[in-house]
């Protein structure tokens, strides 16, 4: 059941008496695929908290923020632990995975990487980094078997993007999602 094949090699799987392993097996799977969707959930219930209604007050106008009371430092600091905890947790089931920690997650092109997906799909939606990522995958595999220099051409498109949405905030491919099916965000007057 848990014999190395899915990443947790040591883990012991729980039988009961009146469930089958097939079964058991099968309730296994729908843990973990139930697992992302609960963290998705609690950050979306984060976001819209109080607490993350105050995050985007600051994040938006830090200076208003101070203003109007908020301790700015003490939520930077709180939402910083709480970014370092879920990092910390994906770093540790992406080892289980692999079997291995390799240098590669912390070097320069793949933070580069990074910030090119977050910029792309946009950082004012919750879906908009998870969007970004497809689109780089996609045009990372499908270019690639192409030309070996599919990074010239996503850095182009790269560059003609953040041209395009220069002065056009919230225009990221989140953002086109949430106002998809005729609903529009109001805009500010320019």
């Amino acid at each position: 059941m848990t014999g190395g094949e899915d990443g947790l090699e040591r883990a012991e799987a729980r039988q009961h008496r009146a469930v089958q392993p097939r079964q058991c097996a099968q309730l296994l799977h729908h843990r973990r695929r139930a697992r992302p969707r609960r963290a998705v959930s609690c950050c979306c219930a984060l976001v819209r908290s109080p607490f993350g209604h105050v995050l985007m007050a600051i994040r938006e106008n830090q200076l208003r923020a101070t203003f109007q009371g908020y301790p700015v430092e003490r939520y930077k600091l709180g939402v910083f632990v709480i970014s370092a905890v879920v990092t910390g947790l994906a770093g540790a089931l992406l080892g289980f995975q692999n079997y291995l920690v390799s240098a590669e997650a912390v070097s320069v092109p793949f933070s580069g990487e990074l910030l090119a997906i977050v910029v792309i799909g946009g950082m004012h939606h919750m879906l908009g980094p998870a969007l970004g990522a497809l689109f780089f995958i996609l045009f990372r595999e499908l270019f690639s078997i192409w030309t070996s220099n599919w990074l010239l051409w996503f850095g182009l498109i790269f560059v003609g993007f953040v041209l395009y949405l220069a002065g056009r905030p919230g225009r990221h491919l989140g953002d086109a999602l949430s106002n998809a099916g005729g609903r529009r965000r109001k805009r500010p007057p320019p």
